[in-house]
């Protein structure tokens, strides 16, 4: 068990490329004699290792420490395709094993197959189950502020379905289950885009609409655990049924499946967003007024967003091909009209394609930031 300094010491040497003794005891506000007590504990733990010393200009070398990534390994469960899939991971977000199975929707089962498929996913690796610190598990749906229900699942067809709790009854491991897009940002936060941004927007674009807060470097998750569900933000009033109940939400207008159902409504049989765009380069009135509705609405939505948190950044996680044409000028257009304009030009809108391992290892982010931010008993 780490305790809570040694904790903050892993936790900051994952967020660099290594720190020396010196600056681990200046950010940690400590003595030099104590911070060497410190990290002689965790050496010997084989928790971190020193590395080559590094040259400082005319001053004595400094030995940097890094964290040993290849001692702690995650469990990522992905709950978003057709089918369920797990990957292994080390603290550094390397993958090390795969394996998909048949998704079954009744919650009971469920848990029984995604617990009978951890064993073989171990035996494609050296990794013994009692190395692994956590399973983080992604799913699209509301969930509940201790991260051990399902509050709401429309794609799933769930209501407070205790995901946790019935895994638990195969598996003796730490669980968390985590929205979709909060997952996607925690991972972004400590492997990606926002590795170094404390005040950041995630938005996904896929057949849903989901988003995700870090403030202060902290996941915004709300009182009950429903921050975010800007999918189910009214962007049209008397607009279309929503699949939650209401009408005009935004997913009924801007999700890839409304634009798919939006362009079929108007007798068009090319329904994607490339296709469109192609349409549209052809003068298609209707292709060019099916993006402009969408891609408008996207961008008042994230606008409202901006206006309220004011970050630093604004991620938005698209499929390969829908996000670089016309559709995505039409967004940032929508960004730039709705926000004060002080406010748009600081702000860095940073789109990136989803690619089809990326919610395994965003679930598996989700274990590892409990690691790095709750000790774990181990």
């Amino acid at each position: 068990m780490l305790d809570a300094q040694q904790q903050q010491i892993v936790r900051l040497l994952h967020a660099e490329d290594g720190l020396s003794r010196t600056e681990l005891a200046k950010q940690m506000d400590v003595s030099k004699a104590a911070m060497s007590h410190l990290v002689r504990k965790l050496i010997d733990q084989h928790v971190v290792v020193e590395s080559l010393p590094s040259v400082n200009g005319q001053g004595r070398p400094s030995v940097l420490l890094t964290v040993c990534s290849d001692r702690y390994f995650f469990i990522g469960v992905s709950l978003l395709g057709e089918q369920v899939e797990l990957v292994l991971v080390d603290l550094a977000d390397r993958p090390l094993a795969h394996i998909a199975f048949e998704f079954v929707r009744e919650p009971a089962q469920l848990a029984a197959n995604i617990a009978s498929h951890i064993e073989p996913l171990l035996a494609q690796t050296h990794v013994n189950i009692s190395a692994v610190l956590g399973v983080g598990i992604a799913l699209s749906g509301v969930i509940n502020k201790t991260r051990d229900h399902c509050i709401k699942s429309t794609l799933l067809g769930w209501s407070d379905v205790a995901l946790v709790q019935l895994l638990q009854q195969h598996v003796q491991l730490p669980i968390y289950l985590e929205n979709d897009a909060k997952s996607l940002a925690i991972h972004q936060h400590l492997f990606g885009l926002a590795r170094d941004v404390n005040n950041f927007a995630l938005l996904t674009h896929s057949d849903g609409i989901g988003s995700a807060q870090f403030i202060h470097g902290q996941l915004y998750r709300g009182a009950h655990g429903g921050a975010g569900e800007i999918a189910h933000t009214t962007i049209e009033l008397n607009g279309l049924p929503c699949r939650c109940g209401k009408r005009g939400c935004l997913d009924t207008v801007s999700s890839l499946i409304a634009i798919r159902e939006n362009a079929t409504r108007h007798g068009l049989s090319q329904t994607t967003i490339p296709a469109l765009e192609g349409l549209a380069m052809t003068g298609d009135s209707t292709a060019i007024g099916i993006l402009h509705r969408a891609g408008n609405a996207l961008g008042l939505a994230i606008a409202h967003v901006i206006q309220l948190n004011d970050p630093q950044s604004v991620l938005i996680a698209h499929h390969p091909d829908c996000f670089n044409g016309l559709f995505a000028t039409l967004v940032k257009q929508s960004i730039d009209t709705h926000v004060l304009p002080d406010l748009a030009s600081k702000i860095q809108i940073c789109p990136f394609a989803l690619h089809p391992q990326i919610w395994t290892h965003a679930a598996a982010s989700v274990a590892i930031h409990q690691f790095l931010h709750q000790p774990l008993n181990k």
